[in-house]
């Protein structure tokens, strides 16, 4: 049986000028990821592929001494048939697709583009590693591709709950508590920090400090096993209806840069916008880098952004984003308890978890984060 470990990241940049709150920006510049037209295919649910989800595991990255944690999704099959693998929790398959296969097959396959799909085809028996997804239900696919990289409409599928480590590790809960962030550009807030998912993630609430309208939001970050820091990364927030407007928004959390004098959204999902750092009760949060045209730049801040479907405006705030670098103290311990979000309702901040349309898949990719983003 072939084994591989593929890492699928589908992210794709815009350039906007940074503004506050009270101003709009208009973009005609919002994403086209191509891909392939298959919008007339008519879906069927077969047998030919059978899935199945083994135990995590932890695997070195190709080139790399890094680990990394990996859901191995085992397929077998008879079908002489490419096909393509991929997941979404059970979540935003109802939310963002309306339980309908074509839909998330549309959604996906286009989002990948031709060259990355090529790459990430399977054919015959295989084992392919997905990096860490959420706990929680989850819904795999195995879609066949024919030789034109499109869709054929022929999938099997598997339903699949992940389980959540049952105890905190002692390195996880050192961030769990209420936290004073202070910058050098004169913000100051409190942020409360809790598990949301046991040993890997956790909701962080008080981004934009005394702004009531944040106050509900949960900014997802990620632990990292290895030196006990916590990563800030991109991801969609939330999504409401903007009745004035008459629009869908979706909220993003983003980091900004400044590229040769010009400031930016850097708005690639899932990459990593900063990394905070514990000694005693004082934690350093510094900028991540950013690679545009083979020179690295740092982020300057990050911040909650809001999309207009309906007119592709944009509205991002920066008043009460800090600095890099910035301090948080702890002002107290947590009870170690759960986010304020329930599994069963589930954030759209997951980087494993966020839909194409949303522009984004499975989630981080260790190989693509590389190219991007550096420590």
């Amino acid at each position: 049986m072939n084994k591989k470990i593929i890492f699928v990241a589908l992210v794709a940049g815009l350039a906007l000028c940074s503004c506050r709150r009270e101003d709009r920006i208009n973009s005609n510049n919002h994403r086209d990821n191509g891909g392939s037209g298959t919008s007339e295919v008519t879906v069927v649910e077969t047998s030919d592929w059978k899935i199945s989800v083994e135990p995590r595991a932890t695997v070195s990255e190709e080139g790399s001494d890094e680990e990394v944690i990996v859901d191995i999704v085992k397929v077998t099959t008879n079908s002489k048939s490419d096909y393509y693998v991929d997941a979404v929790s059970v979540h935003n398959f109802e939310t963002y697709y309306n339980n309908d296969p074509k839909a998330f097959f549309d959604d996906i396959i286009s989002s990948l583009g031709e060259s990355t799909l090529k790459e990430l085809l399977s054919n015959g028996n295989d084992e392919i590693g997905i990096p860490r997804l959420d706990s929680g239900e989850w819904i795999f696919f195995a879609i066949e591709i024919d030789s034109n990289l499109n869709y054929t409409g022929y999938y099997s599928s598997t339903k699949v709950t992940l389980p959540e480590d049952s105890v905190m590790s002692e390195e996880f809960k050192t961030w769990i508590g209420v936290w004073e962030v202070k910058a050098l550009n004169n913000v100051v807030y409190t942020l409360n920090i809790n598990s949301y998912d046991n040993n890997y993630k956790y909701a962080v609430t008080g981004w934009e400090g005394d702004n009531t309208w944040a106050k509900e939001y949960e900014i997802i970050t990620e632990f990292n096993k290895a030196d006990t820091s916590m990563t800030f990364y991109s991801q969609v927030i939330d999504t409401y209806t903007d009745t004035e407007a008459n629009s869908d928004v979706l909220v993003y959390f983003f980091g900004g840069v400044d590229i040769n004098g010009s400031s930016y959204i850097w708005d690639y999902l899932n990459e990593d916008i900063a990394y905070a750092t514990l000694s005693d009760d004082v934690a350093t949060v510094e900028a991540a880098y950013v690679e545009e045209n083979d020179k690295k730049y740092p982020m300057l801040y990050m911040s909650f952004v809001d999309y207009f479907a309906s007119s592709g405006k944009l509205q991002f705030y920066t008043e009460n984003s800090p600095e890099f670098p910035f301090t948080m103290t702890r002002k107290s311990g947590g009870n170690t308890g759960r986010s304020m979000l329930s599994k069963t309702s589930e954030s759209s901040g997951s980087r494993s978890s966020i839909p194409a349309k949303a522009y984004s898949s499975l989630g981080k990719s260790k190989v693509a984060r590389s190219a991007r983003t550096i420590r």
